[in-house]
Parts: structure tokens; sequence; C-alpha cells
């Protein structure tokens, strides 16, 4: 999804992509599970990029949360938390894999009401639209009754089935974590003097 907006922003942008198909999704997996398989992913591909894309909020948690981040990373919560922290929302909700949720850095930095779901990025892979439909109807339904208003989508599986949120609860405006972080990106591509890089070739996970 994130290369995607990067795309449609810069087309000439050189990207490479990669991805751990074999033991996605991350998100119900070990913290210490996760941050392995995260750097082995990165580790592969070393020298190979001048910006690191995380387009994953649980490899971005991961990363984080072990101070793995700094100028040659992009990664998809800080722009995010960044961007919408500076429109002061009320009736902010989020929902995310449970290690994300687990994290709380995107309930305690914009005080959004969290609802983690251990099966819906799992279920989106699978296709299998009514139990995608059950499972987001479990996890919407409670921040519905809370009043929520703006929902971010904290994993992105979950931008495939936004069209079914959306029919579900079409007064619900949802927000994307990867657009912010594209966005972030962009900063980087436009004005890397200013991190310290060349212009950069990106790797997007």
């Amino acid at each position: 999804m994130v290369e995607r907006y990067l795309r449609s922003m810069e087309p000439s942008l050189e990207i490479q992509y990669a991805s751990d198909e074999k033991n996605m999704p991350y998100g119900e997996k070990s913290g210490s599970e996760i941050l392995r398989l995260t750097k082995q992913l990165i580790g592969a591909h070393k020298g190979e990029y001048d910006v690191l894309v995380p387009a994953c909020n649980t490899m971005s948690v991961a990363l984080l949360g072990a101070g793995l981040t700094g100028p040659r990373v992009v990664d998809i919560i800080t722009p995010t938390i960044r961007v919408l922290s500076r429109q002061h929302l009320r009736n902010l909700g989020v929902i995310s894999t449970y290690y994300t949720h687990r994290s709380r850095m995107y309930s305690k930095s914009l005080h959004a009401l969290s609802m983690p779901s251990s099966s819906l990025a799992k279920l989106i892979e699978e296709g299998d639209k009514e139990k995608i439909q059950v499972e987001l109807q479990a996890i919407i339904e409670p921040l519905k009754r809370r009043r929520v208003k703006r929902l971010i989508l904290g994993c992105t599986h979950y931008e495939l089935v936004d069209y079914m949120i959306r029919e579900m609860y079409p007064h619900l405006e949802l927000l994307y974590p990867g657009k912010y972080q594209a966005e972030a990106v962009m900063r980087r591509v436009q004005y890397p003097a200013r991190y310290g890089l060349e212009p950069p070739r990106l790797f997007s996970k």
C-alpha cells in the first residue's frame, strides 16, 4: 500500500520492495520473534538502499522499541503521530494487531481508543470476506458505541478492506498511516541534505 502511495506521488522513484511471505503477518508473534524477523529481512538487503521504509505498523513498533530508527529509517508510526497530533483530533480510535495495541504508541500519544484483533490481518490474507466482516464488526462496534468518529487503520492490511468498513459505518472517517509515511518519505527524497543523505534509493517492506 505504501509503495502505491509513493508511486502516485513520484512515479520515477527507485524503490526496492521485499516481503516476508513465509512469516507474515507478524502481529501475533512474540516481540523477540518480530524483532528477529525484522532484522533478518532488513539485513538480507543491507547496502541495497539509502532509506528504509518499513511499511508495517508491527515492524515499526519493533524497530522503535529497540531504538533501531534514525535518519535513514522512515517508520510508519512516527509520521502518523506527528501529523495527527497537530490536528488535535477528538473521538479518535485505532484498530491494529495485538503487538501494536500493546505498545500503546498510538493510544498514548493520540489519546485514541484502541481495539486489537488477533486474526484480521490473517483473514485478509486468506480472503474470506464473510469472516472478515464478522471480525470487523466485533472490533469496530465497541468503538462506535464510544462515539469514535475517526479511525486509524493501524495495520496496512486493513486498508485492503476499507470499503467494507465504509459500507458498515459510512460516517466513520478513516485515517491511513501509510499515506503519512509516504509523505514523510517524500520529504526525505526532496530534501536529502537536511537528513545527511545522498539522493536516496528506497527499500520498502
